[in-house]
């Protein structure tokens, strides 16, 4: 008689603690006396973002296991594996996650005013975090330089920095706590 095996699927996640630093980082936004919240609230952005990647990137993980396990196909073969991976954009994931992890049995409804959100969201943050800058060039006339026998000196007009789209903060924290109730429908 051969005794009775099992396999267990666990994960340990920090997307709690994700959330409640963007929480105290909204506080610290609310509370602060500067003229511009801005900073804070990027950061807040990213954060939740963060908090948002991180939750996806778990459950994919995790059905890409239990879809391995149970039809015996390698795991880098399955469908939520590949979704996983980094290379896949981050808006990719999030809209494929409802179809994988239900075996297509549910998707996103692309108008729900929730999946709006968290697309702001994410593009936010990848304003925020892949921010590619390149040298301006100036063409400077004599009378714009001061120069005398160690050193230079000139003035250019510097460019203001891009707006924050108008996000509010607690826009995306409400989308990603919210959860998936309200966006996602059965297929059919």
């Amino acid at each position: 008689m051969s005794e009775m095996r099992y396999r267990v699927f666990a994960a340990l996640s920090t997307v709690p603690q994700t959330l409640a630093v963007a929480d105290e980082l909204l506080g610290l936004a609310r509370k602060s006396d500067a003229s511009d919240p801005h900073p804070l609230a990027a950061c807040t952005a990213v954060v939740l973002a963060s908090a948002l990647a991180q939750a996806i990137h778990l459950r994919l993980r995790m059905e890409a296991k239990s879809v391995s396990f149970e039809t015996g196909i390698a795991l880098e073969d399955t469908d939520p594996w590949r979704l996983s991976r980094r290379e896949v954009p981050f808006q990719r994931k999030l809209l494929g996650l409802p179809e994988v992890c239900s075996h297509g049995l549910f998707e996103l409804q692309r108008n729900a005013p929730e999946l709006r959100a968290l697309s702001e969201l994410i593009t936010l943050r990848n304003q925020l975090v892949h921010i590619e800058e390149e040298p301006t060039e100036h063409d400077l006339g004599p009378a714009e330089v001061v120069r005398d026998e160690n050193s230079l000196e000139f003035r250019i007009v510097l460019p203001e920095p891009r707006e924050l789209l108008g996000f509010r903060d607690d826009q995306g924290r409400r989308a990603v706590s919210r959860g998936c109730n309200r966006v996602h429908r059965r297929r059919g």
